[in-house]
């Protein structure tokens, strides 16, 4: 089915995250920056939690940033449904997940700039509905289940016969 569209960007920026497993993802970390920002700024948060993948995504919907992680150096499923939305995503990216997709338009986080990636993007609210646009077409680009499946049919070839011209 057809994914919704992130709500329009109003007076205030409001950040999510799918906590599916608060270590791996650096939940805790994302919480205090948070809790710290949007005491001083116009910002919103929530962390999403124990819910089906239908209201997850449907309170996903409501907001215009995602959080992703910091840990595991790569983006999965939920952040790909976020950029599908058209929502900036921020998470970390290692040098495998860069050499694999150089031109992603993921921000890259750690935990020593999370503040400041987050504080940027509420600074320069501009780059909120660039950025998302840009993820749209890169996940329709990148990661299109035909495309997906046609990946997967030469990767199969590859393994049963070898490299060999075709």
């Amino acid at each position: 089915s057809k994914l919704p569209m992130c709500i329009p960007l109003g007076n205030r920026v409001k950040i999510c995250h799918d906590s599916t497993n608060r270590q791996v993802k650096k939940t805790a970390l994302f919480e205090f920056t948070m809790k710290e920002l949007s005491g001083i700024h116009a910002i919103d948060y929530t962390i999403i939690e124990k819910v089906s993948n239908a209201e997850c995504l449907k309170i996903k919907a409501q907001h215009n940033v995602y959080y992703a992680e910091i840990g595991l150096g790569c983006y999965g499923m939920s952040a790909m449904e976020a950029m599908a939305m058209g929502m900036p995503v921020l998470s970390s990216m290692d040098n495998f997940a860069l050499s694999v997709h150089p031109n992603s338009p993921i921000i890259t986080v750690n935990e020593q700039n999370l503040r400041d990636k987050i504080l940027d993007l509420v600074d320069h609210r501009d780059k909120i509905g660039e950025i998302g646009a840009k993820g749209v077409e890169w996940v329709r680009a990148h990661h299109d289940p035909m495309l997906v499946g046609k990946q997967y049919e030469w990767m199969y070839d590859f393994v049963k016969n070898g490299r060999r011209n075709v």
